[in-house]
């Protein structure tokens, strides 16, 4: 058995996606961090609040500033997408 943050793999417990609390694999969350949630098309933690992107959708984000807890802002959107102040 792994701690929390780690799953285990060939042996080993090997560290979640930064964004996760557990998961069960590299790329498979089944818990978030504070800040984030499931989501359930991707099994990654999308960041909650980041409506910043010009889509206005949380999974356009790929990074969040999580700084201040209930003023969450994406720093990073994914590919394809900007952030509304064009950057």
């Amino acid at each position: 058995t792994c701690a929390n943050g780690t799953y285990l793999s060939g042996g080993s417990c090997l560290a979640c996606p930064f964004t996760c609390t557990t998961c069960t694999g590299s790329a498979t969350c089944v818990t978030c961090i504070s800040g984030y949630q499931l989501n359930t098309g991707t099994y990654l933690c999308d960041c909650i609040d980041c409506t910043n992107c010009n889509a206005q959708l949380i999974y356009n984000c790929a990074l969040c500033d999580l700084t201040t807890p209930g003023s969450y802002f994406c720093i990073t959107c994914t590919i394809g997408f900007y952030n509304s102040n064009g950057t």
